[in-house]
């Protein structure tokens, strides 16, 4: 066997035996921290209208209005203010609040992720629309919000949201492959005690700003060709009755141009 072979049997063998601590060591690399949500139930909604809040309820400017590219009225879902996050993501610095509106009678389309801006910080999708506001100068409280009536698909408890910071958040078993070096998760994936620390991780499917996405039946390729990036979630939620089809989450992500995609996934 000559020198050449030799050399390259040894590194395909250290490649191989991996240790325990070097996982640990790339999976520590890989962690991000995260915004979690922690909902409080209210039938009286926001005595502060600005506050981070969960289903019917956000503020916006004189006379905007809210359809989706169809022309589809919606309804707020989410309204996130960045002075309250413990961890404010970058695509996320110089903004000042977030709405999320969605249709809910159905659910964002999840085969048109994509959004189209109709001027900055406005922008609309199938099924849902977000805006972005740099500043709570001028903003309202909508008025006249008409409640919708149940469905199957889409339903929750108005509730008040506090944010709790985690520092080691980790992606879920399926985007773990798509993030964390195979060698790695080969590794974990045939060690009962390295699987047993990968869970001991946070891997929020809850709401959350940050992190990962929590990926329930694939990673969203589209993000993958244009760049995109993760910036936070919407999950379902027994204790404010949300579930998105089954147990599913609305992650959302932002591209090279700076619009807002929408990936939608559930069981």
């Amino acid at each position: 066997m000559n020198t050449i072979t030799k050399r390259y049997l040894n590194k395909l063998m250290e490649k191989e035996d991996i240790s325990r601590k070097d996982v640990i060591a790339e999976l520590n690399k890989k962690t991000r921290k995260a915004s979690i949500a922690n909902y409080f139930l209210s039938s009286s909604g926001p005595k502060n209208p600005f506050t981070s809040w969960f289903f019917g309820h956000s503020v916006a400017l004189p006379n905007e209005e809210f359809k989706d590219i169809k022309g589809k009225p919606l309804f707020p879902l989410i309204q996130i203010n960045c002075s309250e996050l413990p961890y404010v993501p970058k695509q996320l610095k110089g903004i000042a609040l977030i709405v999320v509106y969605v249709i809910p009678t159905t659910i964002p389309s999840y085969e048109k992720p994509y959004t189209k801006q109709i001027e900055p910080g406005k922008y609309i999708g199938l099924n849902w629309a977000l805006r972005e506001y740099k500043s709570l100068s001028g903003l309202k409280p909508l008025e006249n919000i008409v409640m919708p009536q149940f469905n199957v698909n889409l339903w929750a408890k108005s509730a008040q949201i506090k944010w709790k910071l985690v520092n080691n958040e980790l992606p879920s078993w399926g985007g773990a492959w798509q993030e964390i070096r195979s060698d790695v998760m080969e590794k974990i994936n045939n060690d009962d005690e390295l699987d047993d620390i990968f869970w001991k991780y946070s891997h929020s499917y809850e709401t959350k700003v940050g992190g990962y996405l929590y990926e329930v039946q694939h990673y969203p390729d589209h993000s993958l060709k244009d760049g995109s990036e993760f910036v936070f979630q919407i999950g379902s939620n027994e204790k404010i009755d949300f579930n998105i089809i089954d147990s599913g989450v609305m992650g959302f992500f932002k591209n090279r141009r700076g619009f807002w995609e929408c990936n939608t996934q559930f069981y």
